[in-house]
């Protein structure tokens, strides 16, 4: 109601204003039911405390709808020879909208269900009566070019839980595809598709894909297509108390033009309470240079750093060069629940099963290392690698199969008890005296490993025989 405060509307003014806002400007998609029932329930209340007198509550069945928002292709532009169907299928939705009584509803119901399946005839999909299907079920929006604005909080799916319909994601984003690219990063694509020219997209969503190498064809795709606004990076803050997932707010345009005047800020404090992401934009925002947003390569942070950043590439080898290529990941367990053992574990295999210590491996997280330092725990990890031979290891296998379900859902066709990327190629290069990072961190940490641990959530490099690269690391400049 305060949209229409300025115009001094009386209270039924403002729930026809709202009614037809909901009309003819609002649409929604999720996969759970049950976030579609609470969104539509907000809309009825939204509608119910405006007005003397109780007013009838919109049918909200073809408005938000519940469905996969992926699966099915895109091709905007193909509708618009079909208007005629489309024109009809658009005003019967509007008919149904404040439809009442039981016989109607159902009537109107059953036309829209005949016209959804003439305009399927003409879309690129398969299209099957009760699944969501954009070019279908939102024809009139397809048909007219596309959506004005985008909003979503897409979910935070790791790769190794859809592996079943990559293929399909990969059909339909081709540029924005990675085999390692977790789900949030293809409603970034879908939303490019369904918007119309100049369109605006604000996403609110994991920010790995910044920096991450998954994210590489899509920051590249996002430079081409997009006129990126503002980025609000809210690094390892917890905005979403039961998600433990790294946030960023995205606004964007779909405009082919070079990036420029792009405001990013990089949120250091968080008040949940009082948070206004707009004064927190005013506050600490900062126009990014020129150069820093270059097809796949993002440069996301203030101007002093990203001068100190060019003064170092310009005058200094890069690390690679320096060590000879030796920069590895480490491990990837796929299921670190599964792979991750204590001292107490460690010592109940190798009671049981003395064969199992030769593949029990000391074990450091990114958690566990800090700047200069590392906090040594009685950590281990099962190093079960490609076709490990399981003979001899009956105590460690048994350990396993309570995990087995889990494990066979993962990402790459490795058997079920081992590593989803054990790094078999640089296996020995665990062994050798190390510099280690984190993968995530807000600051530089990086610390000297001597005790030939195995690692994850970390990338780690072979030093020359001096230590003054340790004091080259822990600059900004990786």
């Amino acid at each position: 109601a305060c949209l229409f405060a300025s115009d001094k509307l009386g209270a039924e003014s403002v729930y026809a204003r709202k009614l037809e806002i909901i009309e003819n400007n609002l649409y929604g998609v999720d996969k759970d039911v049950f976030a579609v029932n609470i969104a539509r329930l907000r809309l009825w209340l939204s509608l119910s405390v405006d007005g003397d007198k109780p007013q009838p509550l919109p049918n909200l069945k073809y408005k938000l709808e519940q469905g996969d928002s992926l699966i099915t292709p895109v091709m905007v532009s193909q509708l618009s020879l079909r208007a005629g169907s489309v024109q009809e299928f658009q005003r019967l939705k509007s008919e149904y909208l404040t439809a009442h009584g039981k016989e109607k509803k159902a009537g109107l119901e059953k036309k829209i269900e005949d016209i959804k399946e003439q305009i399927a005839t003409f879309t690129p999909g398969v299209y099957k009566a009760g699944d969501f299907d954009w070019m279908v079920d939102f024809a009139e929006i397809i048909a007219d070019g596309g959506f004005d604005i985008q909003v979503a909080n897409p979910p935070y799916v790791r790769m190794e839980l859809f592996k079943e319909i990559k293929s399909t994601l990969k059909k339909n984003f081709p540029e924005a595809h990675s085999d390692r690219s977790d789900l949030y990063c293809y409603f970034y694509a879908r939303s490019l598709q369904l918007l119309k020219p100049e369109g605006m997209l604000a996403f609110i969503s994991s920010n790995k894909w910044f920096k991450a190498g998954y994210g590489a064809k899509l920051r590249e795709y996002i430079a081409k297509a997009c006129q990126i606004h503002s980025i609000t990076d809210f690094g390892d803050l917890r905005i979403f108390k039961e998600a433990s997932v790294s946030t960023a707010i995205f606004i964007g345009q779909r405009i082919a033009k070079s990036n420029s005047n792009v405001i990013f800020t990089q949120v250091k404090s968080l008040n949940l309470q009082n948070l206004n992401v707009k004064d927190v934009i005013t506050q600490d925002g900062s126009v990014l240079p020129h150069n820093a947003i270059i097809g796949e390569n993002w440069l996301l942070t203030d101007n002093i750093t990203a001068k100190r950043i060019n003064q170092m590439e310009s005058a200094s080898i890069p690390l690679s060069k320096y060590v000879n290529g030796e920069i590895y990941y480490g491990v990837k367990t796929g299921f670190n629940q599964a792979f991750s053992i204590d001292e107490n574990i460690r010592v109940k295999l190798i009671s049981e099963n003395p064969a199992s210590e030769e593949i029990i491996k000391p074990l450091l997280e990114g958690k566990d290392v800090d700047k200069w330092n590392i906090k040594y725990k009685d950590r281990y990890l099962l190093y079960m690698y490609y076709g490990i031979d399981i003979k001899k290891l009956d105590a460690v296998i048994s350990y396993l199969k309570p995990y087995r379900q889990q494990l066979e859902k993962r990402a790459t066709n490795q058997e079920w008890y081992e590593l989803q990327q054990p790094q078999m190629k640089y296996s020995t290069a665990f062994d050798k005296p190390k510099i280690i990072y984190p993968d995530i961190c807000q600051t530089s940490r990086f610390a000297f490993d001597d005790k030939g641990a195995f690692t994850r959530d970390t990338t780690f490099v072979i030093p020359k025989n001096d230590m003054y690269l340790l004091g080259v690391l822990n600059s900004t400049h990786v």
